[in-house]
């Protein structure tokens, strides 16, 4: 299974490449991120793109630990409803600041993986 096996919405994906997602409930119904940081991405020659995830709270957890062992995912971005469920799925993992208010606005793949 992949990552795409876990979202409503479909996506267009090489697989292989590094990417970046912005989940939420809609974000393909018109999210500005995925336009924006595609563009910065292509300014800057790098061969990474930004996907639209939509996410129903059933299937959030299976995406998430996709994610987490696909290494070409890089982070991103967290929109509503699913902010505080992925801070909940981060644990100890979480930022401080996040931990305190119980919410995320995005994800990222440190040095540790």
């Amino acid at each position: 299974m992949g990552f795409q096996d876990y979202i409503e919405n479909q996506v267009s994906y090489l697989a292989g490449t590094a990417f970046a997602g912005i989940l939420g409930d809609n974000p393909s119904q018109g999210a500005r991120s995925p336009h924006l940081w595609n563009a910065a991405f292509v300014a800057h020659g790098m061969n990474t793109t930004m996907l639209p995830l939509d996410v129903v709270l059933e299937n959030l957890k299976n995406l998430l630990e996709e994610l987490d062992r696909n290494f070409n995912f890089i982070g991103g971005a967290i929109a509503a409803p699913h902010k505080g469920d992925v801070a909940l799925w981060l644990g100890r993992r979480v930022a401080e600041g996040a931990s305190t208010i119980g919410s995320v606005n995005c994800l990222y793949r440190g040095d540790d993986g």
